[in-house]
């Protein structure tokens, strides 16, 4: 059963609560005026928009292709400037902006990624940023026990299916390079997690997985699978990692 903008939302929100630490981080680094312009390329529901307090003296702009997510996103947001548009046409004069960022958003550009990041330094000011601040690595997805591998790689090719760039990530440097961005820096999130069973998000995560999956495996496969899973998240002995990515740099002055 498809979800609901509520319950993709509530997703997005638990995704944005995991590179939280690293968003933080990230945003140390910029020398921002004090009344910058920032813009979210691909902002959907508007799952970070409630973090804007580390910008809060910003103006907010948010740009997605989805009619219904951009106006569940205005709804939520009354203070931003929400736009239907395209990622690789943005709807804004050049030099517009001080930071044009995105959030798991390029993997799903594909071979589309470089003409959007082109757009994002476009119509970001010269001396601006623009930033990727989190994209995975599926193609270096770690699972663990091995009899949880199947599950890494039958979601991969759904991801795959589905028009996902499974090794974004580790393409971010070259991406950042070609679309002619300067002083790029590049990273990988920490990974440090607690043994304490299974996880919050594990209820959310297997909706996901058995909407992708429905296609491929009966049902009593998609429940043996996530029944081996649970048992190994609640011994603590399951591990799944996957690599996420971010870099960013300046906009070159002309």
């Amino acid at each position: 059963m498809a979800f609901s903008l509520d319950q993709w939302h509530a997703r997005y929100l638990e995704q944005a609560q995991w590179t939280a630490p690293l968003r933080a981080f990230l945003l140390q680094q910029l020398s921002l005026p004090a009344q910058a312009r920032v813009l979210e390329t691909g902002c959907g529901t508007g799952a970070l928009f409630p973090n804007r307090s580390q910008l809060s003296n910003y103006e907010w702009y948010g740009i997605d292709i989805a009619p219904e997510r951009c106006a569940f996103a205005q709804k939520g947001n009354p203070a931003a400037i929400i736009s239907c548009a395209e990622g690789i046409r943005l709807p804004f004069a050049n030099a517009t902006f001080d930071l044009t960022f995105c959030h798991y958003y390029l993997l799903w550009m594909n071979n589309a990624a470089l003409p959007a990041l082109r757009e994002m330094a476009r119509v970001t000011r010269p001396g601006g940023y623009v930033m990727a601040m989190a994209e995975p690595d599926y193609a270096a997805r770690i699972d663990f026990p091995a009899e949880t591998a199947q599950l890494g790689q039958l979601q991969n090719s759904s991801l795959q299916k589905q028009g996902a760039a499974l090794d974004m990530g580790r393409r971010l440097p070259e991406l950042f390079r070609q679309a002619g961005i300067s002083e790029i820096q590049f990273g990988q999130s920490g990974f440090q997690r607690e043994v304490t069973g299974t996880p919050q998000w594990l209820d959310s995560e297997w909706k996901v997985i058995a909407q992708d999956l429905a296609d491929t495996l009966p049902p009593q496969e998609i429940a043996h699978l996530e029944r081996l899973d649970r048992q190994h998240w609640q011994k603590g002995s399951r591990v799944l990692q996957i690599p996420t990515f971010y870099a960013y740099g300046k906009v070159k002055a002309e």
